[in-house]
């Protein structure tokens, strides 16, 4: 459905005026390469160690206002991998739902809780054995973009008068014959 068509549905499901929160942002090509990667135990995973971790800047409108992230796998990934997206302060925001193929999209909602301005949050990897990844990750790329949210604002009632209380209706009396 088209950005048009969801906000003219919404009208007309009686939600009035909208008020579009778009973050500032645009998709960017986000990736690092690993320093070293060591597999999950008892697993198909690998993870990726860097020193520079890969980030990702979007304006927040403050809190309130829910984000997601939309993460895709790069055309050229060899290996599915999942992503994880993670505060600055160390917190896991969210991660993709699924592993991800070359090309293949998934959104992960982060919250609403941000303050308003510049929001950098940490993009991780890990990786699932397969393709070119045999047992360690040497390099991950994605595809991030934040999404924009479409938030209802509802009609508040205001009097334009005195209020009065509405009469009673009218008690049906019985005809006289």
């Amino acid at each position: 459905m088209s950005t048009n068509l969801a906000i003219a549905a919404l009208v007309a499901a009686g939600f009035g005026v909208l008020s579009i929160h778009a973050a500032m942002a645009v998709p960017a090509q986000i990736g690092a390469t690993c320093e070293s990667s060591s597999r999950i135990p008892n697993s198909q995973w690998t993870t990726c160690e860097s020193r520079t971790p890969a980030t990702y800047t979007f304006y927040s409108a403050g809190p309130g206002i829910p984000y997601s992230l939309s993460m895709t796998a790069p055309s050229g990934h060899c290996s599915a991998v999942s992503y994880q997206v993670w505060s600055s302060g160390g917190g896991m925001l969210g991660k993709t739902q699924r592993f991800l193929n070359a090309g293949e999209r998934d959104v992960v909602g982060i919250g609403s809780t941000f303050p308003t301005g510049n929001i950098t949050v940490v993009i991780r990897a890990v990786g699932q054995m397969g393709g070119c990844n045999v047992g360690a990750m040497h390099s991950w790329g994605a595809i991030v973009d934040v999404a924009a949210v479409a938030v209802p604002v509802l009609p508040t009632a205001t009097p334009v008068g005195p209020t009065a209380v509405p009469a009673r209706p009218p008690v049906a009396q019985p005809v006289q014959q």
